[in-house]
């Protein structure tokens, strides 16, 4: 979840309308794009740069890059292709920052790729090299199945973690985790740490914030690295051997993890009232009626069965709560019980049934 619209967009309160395609970028097969911001040693403005998987493009051009300029006489931008990155088969990407080395990685998660689930997802350098030209140096291959997600979060000063969703096996079974790493300095490379349990997972979506203020116009902080993490794992179809048509279930939860940062790991935190083979997570931030903000989290439900593309998106709202002993063990998402009279929890965001259109205006990108 992050917040880059007023430098990327200028104010986004001025934002109207509906909108409207400027540009057409051609590919095969696109499962996912990506927008990062790197700083150059000549500019001091940083510059944009789009990647875009396409999962049936030719060798070598896995991931097509654009970056942004604009035409100095009649001040219209457009993306312009700059080069491809060597990262077949790539279902999604994650950008992790390194702030002790101050380089840039990028990290494709590698869904299905020479005939098999079974490809390593790939970690990239990304720099500017002599003339400004974007560079980029495979440091890293990380074995993974069918891997349809990566995000990357930052701990303390300079602790880097990753986590690279696992969607499925050659054979059918889904029942594999997403895998936690954090980057070592000393040997230059992601390290595993944890593993959480997961079925068919297709996204994660990390949603950050602080306490909130005591003061209720004081806007909250999203995305400091000192913040409650919370980790929404949208998991996908489970698999059995046997079962009618190709042994798929829509059957599973989202679930909810929680980083516990006296121990460096994820705790479970619970599963959210959906059903159903869940796609896609989406958290953002949106003044209420009463100008507070809120944060959001939309689940898109492909299928509640095989085969049944009946499906809707489900809405849910973080909620501060009094900590009390039903709280505590409904809700471990608490930020230090001792520490805060209150504790952040998910809950429907209309209703009891878990189901709603949260609307409104802000800002958040996940998996």
């Amino acid at each position: 979840m992050h917040q880059s619209c007023a430098r990327s967009c200028g104010r986004c309160a001025a934002l109207t309308g509906p909108l409207v395609a400027v540009q057409a970028l051609p590919g095969l097969g696109g499962t996912s794009a990506r927008h990062v911001s790197i700083a150059s040693a000549t500019d001091a403005r940083p510059r944009d740069f789009l990647f875009v998987a396409n999962y049936k493009a030719r060798a070598g051009e896995g991931v097509a890059v654009y970056e942004w300029r604009r035409d100095r006489e009649s001040r219209r931008g457009s993306w312009e292709a700059v080069g491809h990155v060597d990262s077949a088969g790539a279902g999604e990407m994650a950008h992790c920052y390194l702030p002790r080395s101050d380089q840039h990685l990028l990290v494709f998660s590698t869904w299905f790729a020479n005939g098999s689930f079974a490809a390593s997802s790939l970690v990239y350098t990304f720099e500017l090299g002599q003339g400004g030209a974007p560079s980029f140096t495979r440091r890293q291959s990380i074995p993974t199945q069918g891997s349809h997600d990566a995000e990357c979060f930052q701990r303390g000063e300079d602790a880097v973690y990753l986590m690279v969703a696992n969607g499925r096996e050659d054979a059918g079974p889904r029942n594999l985790p997403i895998v936690v790493h954090r980057w070592s300095y000393e040997h230059a490379a992601f390290v595993e740490t944890q593993r959480l349990p997961a079925t068919g997972a297709h996204d994660i979506e990390l949603v950050s914030l602080r306490v909130r203020s005591a003061s209720p116009e004081a806007t909250p902080t999203v995305g400091a690295s000192a913040a409650p993490l919370l980790a929404v794992v949208a998991n996908g179809a489970s698999w059995a051997a046997g079962r009618d048509r190709d042994g798929e279930r829509c059957d599973t939860a989202p679930d909810v993890w929680k980083w516990d940062d006296g121990v460096h790991r994820f705790l479970h935190d619970g599963t959210l009232p959906v059903r159903g083979c869940t796609t896609f997570a989406r958290s953002w931030r949106a003044r209420g009626p009463d100008g507070a903000w809120r944060t959001l989290l939309a689940l898109a439900v492909e299928r509640t069965e095989a085969g049944a593309f009946d499906a809707q998106i489900e809405a849910f709202e973080l909620r501060w709560e009094r900590n009390s002993r039903h709280d505590q063990s409904q809700s471990r998402s608490a930020v230090g019980a001792a520490q805060s009279p209150t504790a952040p929890a998910l809950r429907p965001e209309t209703g009891e049934t878990g189901t709603g259109t949260g609307t409104g205006t802000g800002t958040g990108t996940g998996g």
